[in-house]
């Protein structure tokens, strides 16, 4: 839609690619826990700066390594074979223009 933000149904994507296995109320839950960690109001969606938190914070099940996250955008390894890559950047459509012009590598 082109917001700028990823809401809590596309970072559900997200969360299953990582391993969150949980119930869609659980995900509920666990979407609003992050938006308070992450300082992002849950109602609004995860701006660029909240995911970049969330997924640079190493304590964190949301945690993934530069290389990881290439590789999650790239769609190599063992989640291109599944296709996971794609899903992945599929995520990210939302997160547009007016928000963000660089490229993957600008981010790290």
């Amino acid at each position: 839609e082109g917001s700028g933000l990823l809401r809590a149904s596309t970072l559900r994507r997200f969360a299953d690619m990582c391993g969150f296995q949980g119930s869609a109320a659980e995900w509920a839950a666990e979407y609003r826990v992050l938006a308070e960690d992450y300082r992002w109001p849950p109602a609004v969606g995860c701006d660029l700066d909240g995911f970049a938190r969330m997924v640079d914070d190493a304590a964190a099940p949301s945690f993934c390594s530069t290389a990881e996250l290439l590789e999650l955008l790239s769609g190599s390894g063992d989640a291109g074979a599944t296709g996971a890559g794609g899903q992945w950047r599929s995520c990210f459509e939302d997160i547009d223009e007016p928000v963000w012009q660089g490229s993957v590598g600008d981010l790290f």
